[in-house]
């Protein structure tokens, strides 16, 4: 499992900007952005990911301009938001699979960020060349943090599935495994590994 970079920072173009802000361009891509959506928007980050500082205009400026900018950089920019975006379907996956029974606290914060995501009313219209899936961007990096051990636990999970449905004696039912049986298994592993196995 790797380690998750601390809820202030947000990776882009090979490292970290501070949530804390930074200086904002008038001028910037950014320029009019709406008081009132940037406070609503924070709400929800809070919601999301209750550790992470408020964003403000100055990181967002700060954001944008690199991502609207040209050059190697910048394009490395844009593929990390690409990849970000992507994770939603991850995510979602996740929260609606029946056999994983993922805590309701954890869909309730999924089902906002997919909501968002999929809204045409947020704080940067998806429409702007380059920069409009920014927003959207950062709510699913820091929901992906928060939920980091738990998606590596799925992604497990899933993997001992598709072995028990195709494997000799599978059934060929993915569904029919649970997380309880996932459970049940990786406390089996824990016994059978532990120093004191072979003592009775």
């Amino acid at each position: 499992m790797k380690d998750s970079p601390p809820p202030a920072q947000f990776s882009l173009v090979g490292g970290y900007l501070d949530l804390a802000g930074a200086a904002f361009a008038a001028d910037g891509p950014l320029a009019g952005i709406d008081a009132a959506g940037l406070a609503a928007f924070n709400a929800l980050l809070h919601a999301v990911a209750p550790d992470a500082p408020p964003l403000d205009a100055g990181l967002l400026g700060t954001m944008a301009k690199r991502l609207s900018a040209t050059g190697p950089e910048a394009e490395k920019a844009r593929t990390s938001i690409a990849r970000r975006i992507a994770e939603v379907g991850l995510l979602a996956r996740m929260a609606a699979d029946p056999a994983w029974r993922l805590p309701g606290s954890d869909i309730e914060r999924i089902t906002k960020v997919k909501s968002y995501f999929e809204s045409a009313e947020d704080l940067i219209p998806d429409h702007m060349p380059d920069i409009g899936l920014l927003d959207d961007a950062i709510l699913i990096e820091l929901l992906v943090r928060a939920l980091h051990g738990e998606l590596d636990d799925y992604a497990d999970f899933c993997r001992y599935r598709e072995k028990r449905a195709h494997g000799p004696e599978g059934d060929g039912e993915t569904q029919a495994f649970e997380r309880r049986d996932w459970l049940a298994l990786k406390r089996a592993e824990r016994k059978a590994t532990s120093p004191r196995a072979g003592f009775r």
